[in-house]
């Protein structure tokens, strides 16, 4: 698993057929809903807070000493209340060796990251997947954001007008 690079400038704005094509593919990942301009920036601040948190995975993964984060991510997983997922390292991996609590916060974000998009995500290789689709919404919320200032709009006035299509 190798993420790709984040914190970088933004991709170059789409234009509006790809905006569109982005738009169907964006709602369809997504489980929160897009229904007001508040809920735009919230699932945006939650695409862009889970980038780095996948970054943040393989970090932590390489101070565990971890060659592969999928083993970080299943330990998490399985921390998760409610989690029918069994696996089979739980325990392996001491959450208890990241400091200040982190192991927890990273908990929370794997409980975000599994309540927003619509991948099963589960090893390394979802993670990834995962990783694509929200670079896929991180560019998105921000050619959404150029074109709605372009049109002297809100985002969400832009977005139900791709909705019509």
């Amino acid at each position: 698993y190798d993420p790709p690079p984040r914190g970088g400038p933004p991709p170059p704005p789409l234009d509006w057929d790809q905006l569109l094509q982005r738009q169907f593919e964006v709602e369809h990942m997504i489980r929160w809903s897009l229904g007001d301009e508040a809920s735009i920036a919230k699932v945006e601040d939650a695409v862009l807070s889970l980038l780095r948190f996948q970054k943040q995975l393989g970090q932590v993964a390489a101070a565990l000493g971890l060659s592969n984060v999928g083993l970080l991510f299943q330990e998490l997983l399985s921390r998760l209340e409610g989690s029918e997922h069994e696996s089979l390292v739980k325990g392996l991996v001491d959450l208890n060796r990241i400091q200040d609590g982190g192991g927890e916060m990273l908990v929370e974000q794997v409980r975000t990251l599994r309540g927003l998009v619509r991948i099963k995500v589960q090893d390394a290789a979802d993670l990834a997947a995962a990783s694509r689709s929200l670079e896929e919404a991180r560019s998105f919320f921000g050619s959404l954001g150029t074109h709605a200032e372009l049109k002297g709009k809100s985002r969400f006035d832009v977005l139900e007008e791709l909705r019509k299509f």
